[in-house]
């Protein structure tokens, strides 16, 4: 029996390894293969059957194509701002709205909660145009400049009830037992935020501006509406300019995309090391 116990368990475990990898192995694969389209140099064949991972002749050549069609510094800084922008104040704002949910009593709260797990259920197409007479009435794109341009880019982005409700949550696991010795040592409200409550906070606010980063760093949709000018596009928008009306240079566009993923690859392994920090306590 204990024999057949074991067996089990290591058929089991085996059976739970051959799954991960195989979900690796689909996560990487299609960038595995940009890669390789972006290697390759203009005399080799992209679709060939069966399909060519290895290129011939590895080139860096599209890569300096890319940096020489377009003004990718200037695309780089768009979206390094925006992104900045948008990521430092969604967690400001999901920090003030979570802890007072969490924290405090107040006539509504249960409504106001509802109703900020009910934004999540509304696609952003059926935002934008509400958005977008926002953003003309308040003159950001007629009368702010290029600082106008990126904060009105980076609106729709600055409070998400995701955002909201995960810090919510959080505080609401977060061990009382220092924001009480806080409380009598006479420290404000303002005072235990900032130097208890939010260092508890650090694994949750780093999850959180992962997943702005990626969010406003990868936007599309909302960028292409307000950008058409080659000094405003950002990266996402202005790797479009590679695609052609008729025929499209898929090493080009390969080797662009892999530089507009270095960034966010470079966040995530910088603040992955601040994505688990233990807290003891009582909770409550």
């Amino acid at each position: 029996m204990g024999e057949t116990n074991q067996l089990m368990s290591k058929n089991n475990s085996l059976t739970s390894t051959l799954s991960r990898i195989g979900f690796i192995a689909l996560a990487i694969l299609p960038f595995l293969w940009m890669l390789s389209t972006s290697l390759k140099g203009s005399g080799e064949a992209l679709f060939s059957s069966p399909p060519q991972w290895i290129p011939q002749s590895p080139t860096l050549q599209n890569y300096v194509n890319v940096w020489e069609q377009l003004p990718f510094l200037q695309f780089l800084l768009n979206s390094t701002i925006v992104t900045i922008i948008a990521t430092v104040l969604n967690l400001l704002n999901a920090t003030l709205a979570g802890v007072v949910l969490s924290r405090f009593d107040f006539k509504g709260k249960a409504l106001l909660g509802g109703l900020i797990l009910a934004t999540m259920f509304v696609p952003f197409q059926v935002l934008m145009i509400p958005l977008y007479k926002t953003v003309l009435n308040l003159g950001l794109l007629a009368y702010g400049g290029r600082l106008g341009l990126w904060v009105a880019l980076s609106l729709p982005f600055c409070v998400s009830g995701f955002g909201v409700l995960m810090v919510k949550q959080a505080v609401d696991e977060l061990p009382i037992d220092y924001s009480e010795a806080a409380t009598l040592d006479g420290a404000t409200f303002w005072q235990q935020l900032w130097l208890v409550i939010v260092p508890l906070l650090q694994p949750t606010l780093v999850t959180l501006g992962i997943f702005s980063f990626i969010a406003v760093w990868g936007d599309f949709l909302w960028a292409s509406l307000l950008t058409n000018e080659p000094e405003t596009l950002t990266l996402t928008t202005g790797l479009v300019q590679l695609q052609g009306q008729f025929a499209s240079d898929w090493r080009l566009i390969s080797a662009g995309t892999l530089l507009m993923l270095i960034p966010s690859l470079g966040v995530f392994l910088l603040m992955q090391r601040y994505l688990i920090a233990p807290t003891d306590g009582r909770k409550g």
